[in-house]
């Protein structure tokens, strides 16, 4: 196991559909974990999910055992799982695409739905996303979830996962929570993000709680190429200036 200068252990993504997570220890912390258990439903983590393993052990049939942790943003909670179901994500799979450019921007297009990248005024990506939706769970149009217009966003928070939830304690008010989301980059105020999503594939439809939610491998091309850089070992980088890649969202 690579050992970096605070710890030793490794990023590896969820590379099969789906794989099951055994707790380390007998009393979950997070509301999903306890949500879920309670009602007999397992542990999983999905193709794409990313985590942190920090040890590796050995099982009762002799099959390799991670120990995966969340390094960002979870309630402490620990598993073992299957190796078999993890690529190993390597410092060089994660190293900064064109760092040296600087005249970088996201523009992201509520109408249509749409994300592009631009390199001074050339679009060199162009994608569908998903983001914040205009109905409520009664089907009545609201913007609590819209994602917020404006030219002066940046990226300045980066986690290469990140637990998240809002209200998770209370799912009757529309409370919600999700291990492990990967390649989180976030640009605006109450932690508004591009990030890797596995639970839906309705690219095109606000389905979002304001986030900018992507397919895996773009969500994975944004957090590498936007800037600022992010460590290898720690898997974030925060910053409380602005000078991180500009990001633009528009009504058109």
């Amino acid at each position: 196991m690579p050992t970096f200068e605070k710890n030793p252990g490794f990023w590896a993504e969820v590379s099969i559909p789906y794989v099951e997570l055994k707790l380390d220890g007998d009393t979950p912390k997070a509301p999903i974990l306890l949500d879920l258990l309670a009602n007999n439903q397992p542990i999983r983590l999905y193709y794409s999910q990313v985590v942190w393993i920090d040890k590796i052990s050995t099982g009762d049939l002799g099959e390799t055992l991670y120990h995966v942790i969340e390094k960002h943003g979870s309630y402490g909670d620990m598993f073992w799982a299957d190796a078999r179901g993890f690529k190993i994500l390597t410092p060089e799979d994660l190293s900064p695409i064109d760092p040296d450019i600087e005249e970088k921007r996201i523009v992201v297009n509520l109408t249509k739905q749409s994300l592009s990248c631009f390199v001074g005024n050339r679009e060199i990506f162009y994608t569908t996303v998903s983001t914040g939706a205009i109905n409520t769970f009664g089907g009545q149009l609201t913007d609590v979830w819209s994602t917020p217009v404006g030219d002066n966003h940046v990226v300045n928070r980066k986690f290469i996962s990140l637990h998240m939830a809002g209200g998770a304690d209370n799912k009757a008010t529309g409370g919600w929570e999700e291990l492990a989301v990967a390649y989180t980059s976030i640009f605006s105020s109450g932690g508004i993000s591009f990030h890797s999503t596995y639970w839906h594939n309705a690219w095109g439809t606000g389905m979002s709680h304001g986030c900018v939610n992507m397919k895996p491998d773009e969500a994975k091309f944004i957090y590498l190429w936007t800037q600022p850089g992010t460590p290898y070992e720690e898997g974030k980088y925060e910053q409380q200036n602005y000078d991180g890649t500009r990001v633009q969202v528009i009504l058109e």
